[in-house]
């Protein structure tokens, strides 16, 4: 018995919005780096957290989820995801111990990639080969320092 094109479209419907479901109820089934991220307070769908982050003064609500959630949460407005730290201790650890995730710079790709071909430092990433070349301009420095 072949479906005539409302039915069809019904199917389809059904079929979507079960898995938009299933996706929206289960995150970590939609990416897994979620699962290593602080909690995340629940909020409106789309919009989440948008207008209570817009207030004057929202540190109630602050201290409220910090006291809920715990020193680290996350919260989410549109698409942007901010990490909320409650904690001198939570932040010193995330400082030492994560130094060289925090310190390297966000991709710029016009100004790394077009612009300077990826070969200037001062747009370079942290990582070896930036690590290289400052050597090397640390030991050029050192020479032209002696010379004068």
């Amino acid at each position: 018995m072949p479906l005539d094109s409302k039915s069809l479209a019904l199917y389809v419907f059904a079929v979507a919005l079960i898995l938009t479901l299933i996706i929206k109820l289960f995150p970590r089934l939609r990416d897994p780096r979620l699962a290593s991220q602080p909690p995340h307070v629940r909020g409106w769908p789309i919009i989440n957290q948008t207008f209570v982050q817009q207030r004057d003064d929202p540190t109630g609500i602050l201290i409220d989820w910090a006291q809920k959630y715990g020193e680290l949460f996350r919260t989410t407005s549109c698409t942007t995801t901010f990490v909320w730290i409650n904690s001198r201790n939570a932040f010193k650890e995330l400082i030492d111990r994560k130094s060289a995730i925090y310190s390297s710079r966000h991709p710029m790709p016009m100004t790394q990639d077009v612009v300077s071909a990826g070969k200037r430092i001062l747009f370079m990433p942290y990582g070896r080969e930036w690590r290289t070349l400052r050597q090397i301009i640390h030991k050029v420095s050192q020479i032209m320092g002696a010379l004068n």
